[in-house]
């Protein structure tokens, strides 16, 4: 019985017309060739070309690059709300502290927490031992 390597996925190396195989790189050369080449075109072109003209076109892909980066520029951030979240802004459900609290009563509620943020009074040992005490004797 004789084995040989005749296998036409695995050409052996050194003989001529027999080489099947991928050529891995070649995606890779041919795009570095193509932007040498790219890159020596405007070189001659630059060396030949009025300073002017060169000035020119300088400025014109200046500002395309400027349109483009408007064009990509971020838009302003945008809320939408529920239709329970209006609701609830607009008075017509009840707050946190629920129906039993008016809309005067919650407008001096946030100014008094505001005056209290404001002053640092609003962190204060007593109001954390207060709340901490309200979560743990709530029924939920």
């Amino acid at each position: 019985m004789h084995i040989g390597n005749s296998s036409p996925l695995n050409p052996r190396p050194g003989r001529p017309g027999d080489r099947r195989g991928i050529d891995l790189t070649r995606e890779n050369r041919e795009g570095l060739q193509e932007a040498a080449d790219r890159a020596l075109e405007q070189m001659r072109r630059a060396s030949q070309a009025d300073p002017l003209e060169a000035a020119r076109e300088a400025a014109a892909k200046d500002e395309a690059r400027a349109a483009e980066a408007k064009a990509h520029a971020r838009t302003e951030d945008k809320i939408e709300l529920s239709s329970g979240a209006e609701r609830l802004a607009s008075g017509e459900l009840p707050g946190p502290r629920g129906a039993k609290e008016t809309p005067e009563a919650r407008a001096q509620r946030i100014a008094e927490l505001k005056e209290a943020f404001q002053t640092g009074d609003l962190h204060s040992p007593e109001r954390l031992a207060r709340a901490a005490e309200r979560l743990l004797m709530s029924d939920d």
